[in-house]
């Protein structure tokens, strides 16, 4: 059985939701040994090192233009991955992976302001939407929002950004290339702010357990999974790929009360349902409803 460039591109964008839907519990638990800024600068330290080598018989053929591109999309990466791993330490690994994965709800006006591709209405009613739930999520009695659910917030507009250049402006350069300088791009940016941020080298005391996560990070949830996203957005247009990818918070959620032992109230449900519709809606403008009206 053969399938086509979309299915696979689909595929792809698939798996990465998949393992960034992980993630999420294997950092909120790693950061009892390590800070979030050590993780992320050892975890893309790992992974720039392993697609180096990956890359090691195509360096030969970057560009300054490519090697630009690829800097500047790494820093939204790197922009993204800070809010994301410091939002776990004040809020849950479920409100954190639900409230990130707004970048699809942001990608369709970055792409906007980019290509000057005017977002559809629907985009500008999932975004209503979406700031609805995210409301039901993150308000506190007194009409404050968490710092965590702030900076989960932050995550998922840094995300949409990025995703909206790689598709946008990336979309002839090599996927492997493009994604070896936004990783290396991303380390250099971590260490930077690790030091900053911590002030010293690295833990003095970290066990097997924490770099076996360290490991897991950057293989899966950096390697394999930004090749996907690089190789799959060459093939899909922006909008459509952030709405597979969105999908990480739901198994970002499943995996936080499964594993994490996370508790999910009537409030948070509603509010996940509220930002899952507004996903739903922003994407496919509900055109599937209208197809089944018309056969009916």
């Amino acid at each position: 059985m053969k399938f086509s460039r979309t299915a696979l591109a689909r595929a792809a964008l698939f798996l990465c939701a998949i393992v960034w839907g992980s993630a999420y519990i294997i950092l909120k638990e790693s950061y009892a040994e390590l800070t979030p800024a050590f993780a992320l600068a050892a975890r893309f330290t790992a992974a720039s090192a392993l697609m180096l080598v990956i890359a090691s018989g195509r360096l030969k053929r970057l560009d300054r233009g490519l090697l630009k591109r690829g800097i500047t999309v790494g820093l939204f990466v790197f922009l993204g991955f800070v809010f994301c791993c410091e939002s776990l330490v004040y809020t849950s690994a479920s409100k954190s992976s639900f409230l990130c994965a707004t970048s699809c709800i942001f990608t369709p006006f970055f792409v906007w302001l980019i290509s000057r591709k005017r977002p559809e209405a629907c985009h500008i009613i999932g975004a209503l939407l979406c700031i609805t739930g995210i409301g039901i999520i993150s308000l506190n009695a007194d009409l404050t929002v968490g710092l965590g659910d702030l900076l989960a917030l932050l995550c998922g507009i840094s995300y949409g950004v990025e995703i909206a250049l790689l598709g946008e402006k990336c979309g002839e350069d090599d996927p492997v290339l493009q994604c070896t300088v936004q990783l290396c791009t991303t380390a250099i940016l971590a260490w930077i702010y690790h030091f900053i941020r911590d002030g010293e080298l690295m833990p003095l005391h970290v066990s097997a357990g924490a770099w076996l996560s360290v490991l897991y990070l950057a293989v899966f949830s950096t390697v394999v999974a930004f090749l996907c996203q690089n190789w799959g957005q060459k093939i899909l247009n922006a909008s459509s790929s952030s709405l597979i990818m969105a999908l990480e918070s739901v198994f970002g959620v499943l995996l936080a009360v499964l594993i994490g032992g996370e508790i999910l109230t009537l409030r948070l449900l509603v509010g996940f349902a509220v930002v899952f519709a507004s996903v739903v809606i922003s994407e496919t403008g509900l055109t599937f409803l209208r197809s089944k009206r018309r056969d009916g």
